[in-house]
């Protein structure tokens, strides 16, 4: 059997930033919307929603992952099995490893944004035989998230590698402090899932997920 990975951040970009300007959880600037990224595209894309300028003024390679094209994407069963299993958990409530618990959530929605996002990383990672939230290249969660377009104070991501089944990945991740605090987190409001299958040298079958709010 080969290893099985895990990997889960999250990133409060600008959560602090927003709920003392405006006494809630909405991002009131662009510059909130966009935290986190410095990536030059990135930050245009975010910014802008210009795709075509903001490649035509950045310097980054042709073949960079944020331009990894996922418009033929087939839609995959556990994908959206792997949603109804955390909008499960979150309907329930629970508690994490190290005895942080969380009442009852709303349900986690499908973000095109956050879906192309994890998409792209998916597939990055199948095909290159690699698993990390960073790129080799050195691109970030928030450069990735930012580049696809999505706009939030806060942005978090799972990773899995070789787990065979959604229940194997939920199972796992709900075993892991980091990875269960992001499934249960009430303020993340959308979700971007990804499966992608590589080379058995490399990590193998690959999940992402990754949240907003």
């Amino acid at each position: 059997m080969p290893p099985r990975w895990l990997s889960g951040l999250v990133v409060a970009v600008a959560l602090s930033a927003c709920r003392a300007q405006s006494g809630g959880d909405s991002c009131s600037t662009l510059d909130e919307q966009c935290g986190g990224a410095t990536d030059c595209y990135a930050v245009c894309v975010c910014k802008s929603g210009d795709g075509d300028g903001c490649r035509s003024g950045c310097d980054l390679a042709a073949d960079a992952p944020l331009f990894i094209d996922v418009s033929g994407w087939s839609a995959d069963p556990d994908e959206a099995d792997l949603l109804v299993r955390i909008n499960a958990e979150r309907s329930q409530g629970g508690c994490c490893a190290t005895g942080s618990c969380f009442s009852p959530v709303p349900a986690l929605a499908t973000n095109d944004a956050l879906t192309a996002a994890a998409r792209r990383h998916a597939l990055d990672m199948a095909e290159r035989s690699y698993f990390s939230h960073d790129t080799p290249e050195g691109l970030t969660v928030e450069d990735r998230l930012r580049a696809a377009g999505y706009r939030g104070c806060v942005v978090g991501e799972n990773l899995a590698a070789a787990y065979p089944t959604t229940s194997d990945v939920i199972t796992a991740w709900l075993a892991s402090t980091d990875h269960c605090e992001n499934l249960f987190w009430p303020a993340f409001t959308g979700v971007g899932i990804a499966r992608a299958v590589g080379p058995a040298s490399g990590p193998g079958t690959v999940w992402v997920a990754d949240f907003g709010g």
